[in-house]
This record gives structure tokens, sequence and C-alpha cells, in this order.
């Protein structure tokens, strides 16, 4: 395995062992938040169009002004016709608040794996062919925010590699996403 290709499994261990760290220290303000998403995609998927997605995050403070974060969702792109760009991200990352306080902006940095399904509906007379594609995506991304009391907002914008089979295989290529999400804390 190259360099290049073993940064993912170093940032995922250094993440993996925060998370566990977090996990083991009192728990006395986790916090959670649902939030509806709106996904653009970068030029890297032209062919595609915004779409709509939901997530789920978990957040356990570190220390002042530093929180780890874990969450999933469901993501998509669209086209004129179907979502044809499904992704199920799983992150976990680092938030950094610039007040400690329940009205701050934030900062946070995540690593992902994204399960995603690129769908291919055909017509051919009166046949229809369909053909989904599964592929595994990584990648970090960035978000900045603003959080006041039970609400959050948050733009972010996230790098997706292809896994080593499908950079080799496939010859997928890398891709980005913007991602502004809007959620309720609790």
């Amino acid at each position: 395995m190259n360099g290049v290709h073993s940064v993912p499994l170093i940032l995922a261990n250094a993440l993996l062992a925060v998370t566990i760290a977090a996990s083991a220290s009192p728990a006395s303000t986790d916090a959670w938040s649902v939030g509806a998403n709106l996904v653009i995609p970068d030029r890297s998927l032209k062919a595609h169009q915004p779409g709509p997605g939901l997530s789920l995050q978990w957040e356990r403070p570190l220390a002042p002004h530093w929180s780890t974060t874990v969450s999933v969702g469901y993501l998509t792109l669209l086209t004129k016709r179907t979502p044809s760009y499904q992704m199920v991200p799983i992150q976990g990352g680092i938030k950094w608040v610039l007040r400690d306080q329940q009205h701050s902006p934030f900062l946070a940095a995540d690593l992902g794996l994204f399960a995603t399904v690129e769908s291919f509906r055909f017509r051919f007379a009166e046949t229809i062919v369909r053909d989904d594609q599964v592929m595994f995506y990584w990648g970090p991304g960035l978000t900045l925010g603003y959080q006041a009391s039970c609400f959050e907002s948050g733009v972010s914008y996230q790098v997706l590699f292809p896994s080593f089979y499908h950079l080799l295989v496939l010859r997928a290529s890398d891709a980005g996403v913007f991602r502004i999400r809007s959620g309720y804390r609790f």
C-alpha cells in the first residue's frame, strides 16, 4: 500500500481513538441533532443536480470549545427524472466552537466513509433497462456554521476519494459536494 492510500487508514484510526476516549469520559452535555440537507455537486459531478438529504449527528464535549462528532445520513443528487446519485455517509470528526456558549460560530472537520449508488435508467423501445452501480468513497470534509440554542446551520465541502479497489479496477475519479445543513439540536 503506497503512502497516499494509507492516509485514510491513519486518519480513521486517529479519529477512532479520539471517539473512544471521548465516549469513556462522563457524558454531561451530549447533544444530538437531526438536520435537513441540500446537497450541491461540484464540477466533478456536473451531470447531476442539487438534491435533498437527511442527517443525524451526535456530539460529545472533549474540552472547552472542542467536541467530537459522529454522524450518519442519506443524501441524494438528482437528474431530471430520478435520484440518480445516492450516498449514505458515516462520518466522525472534531468540532471547534468559538465561544463556549449556546450561540456561537463553529468550525468542524470530518472524515467519512460513503456508500454510494449511481442509478441509471434507460428506455429502449418498450423496455426499461436499470443499472445500479455501488461504490465506496472516503474523504475529509470541512464545515463552517453557527449554532444558536437548539438550532444549528452550516455549509460544508466534502471531498470524495474512491476506494483503492474502485480506483484501480473501475478507474473511478475523485468527486466533491457542497452541503448546506440546518438542524435541530436536542
